[in-house]
Order: C-alpha cells, then sequence, then structure tokens
C-alpha cells in the first residue's frame, strides 16, 4: 500500500467517523427535545465531542 492509499484509507474512516457522530447527536437531540432523556450531560458530552472534532478542521 501507497502512503496516498494509506491516507485516502484514513481519511475515508475518519468521514465516516464524523457522519456517526453527527446522527448520533442528531438522534440525542430529537430524543432530548421531546424529554426522553433525562441526563443532560450525555448531551453536553456528545456536542462538545462534535465541535472537537469538526469537518473544517480535516478539510
Amino acid at each position: 500500500m501507497t502512503s496516498f492509499q494509506i491516507h485516502r484509507q484514513m481519511r475515508t474512516m475518519l468521514d465516516q467517523g464524523i457522519d456517526t457522530l453527527k446522527a448520533v447527536t442528531t438522534t440525542v437531540e430529537q430524543l432530548d427535545r421531546h424529554g426522553y432523556i433525562l441526563k443532560r450531560g450525555m448531551h453536553g458530552c456528545l456536542r462538545e465531542e462534535q465541535h472537537t472534532v469538526s469537518e473544517k478542521d480535516y478539510s
């Protein structure tokens, strides 16, 4: 595997991870809006992670 292929594979995995995190965060926000999640800490933690790993950091 060339370094370019490795970089491309890592980028794909990172993009998939970001997409997954966005989906989880969106789901938690939707559930939280309807009062299903009692602990605001989980919501805050996911929000913080989303801001820590953002698409603009890897564009």
